[in-house]
């Protein structure tokens, strides 16, 4: 999985529900990092239905995600976008040959 937008590829902004229930359906690697969700339910851990431990959600997913791609989109538009892209996959991009 990608932790970061490149300048090579189209952009994903993975959905963090989603990614917390195929990566970590029992919530057990979330428990280990925050010890205070250890007796949650796992449901609840991945809907953030945390009652009274954090009354409020920190991000609004959705709002953060569409405005994550309207930034994105607006960098991407930009007249030196394609240019700078070249350069980022000519440094860093695969050079692997396509198998066939």
């Amino acid at each position: 999985m990608q932790s970061g937008v490149t300048g090579i590829n189209l952009p994903r902004i993975y959905s963090v529900t989603k990614q917390s229930l195929d990566q970590d359906p029992d919530a057990s690697w979330i428990k280990e990092q925050i010890p205070d969700l250890r007796n949650i339910e796992k449901e609840k851990i991945h809907n953030a239905e945390l009652g009274e431990l954090y009354k409020e959600k920190i991000v609004d997913i959705k709002s953060s995600a569409k405005k994550a791609r309207e930034l994105v989109w607006q960098i991407r538009s930009n007249a030196n976008f394609k240019e700078k892209a070249k350069a980022v996959y000519q440094l860093h991009g695969s050079r692997k040959r396509p198998s066939t």
